[in-house]
């Protein structure tokens, strides 16, 4: 009876660690996924505003946390295009950034 005990537990620890194994490169590779996806955005936004937002954490952040629930690249480059269509010459210029643009009360898709 004990020795069906300990290769139920080693069972156990073995598919623990399987487990372990195979969720970590997902994960990484998600993260990946979804920073390569924000600094393309970053990107976009700095063409379009003429400014150089550099792919540091601040300014990727709230990209990756869009993306994250469900933005595509392609509705986060149509809400730079319109904001820097309307804001571009105005007093609202200085407000043409990743954390006013991506905040997630003022971000729509």
């Amino acid at each position: 009876m004990q020795i069906e005990m300990v290769s139920a537990s080693l069972y156990y620890d073995l598919f623990e660690k399987y487990q372990r194994l195979i969720n970590k490169p997902e994960d990484k590779y998600i993260k990946k996924i979804n920073r390569l996806e924000a600094e393309a955005v970053l990107d976009y936004l700095n063409e379009q505003s003429g400014k150089k937002f550099a792919p540091v954490e601040a300014n990727l952040s709230m990209i990756t946390a869009r993306i994250k629930e469900g933005a595509t690249i392609e509705m986060c480059k149509d809400v730079i295009f319109l904001k820097v269509s309307d804001w571009k010459g105005t007093d609202m210029a200085a407000y043409i950034r990743p954390a006013t643009l991506f905040n997630k009360s003022k971000f729509w898709f």
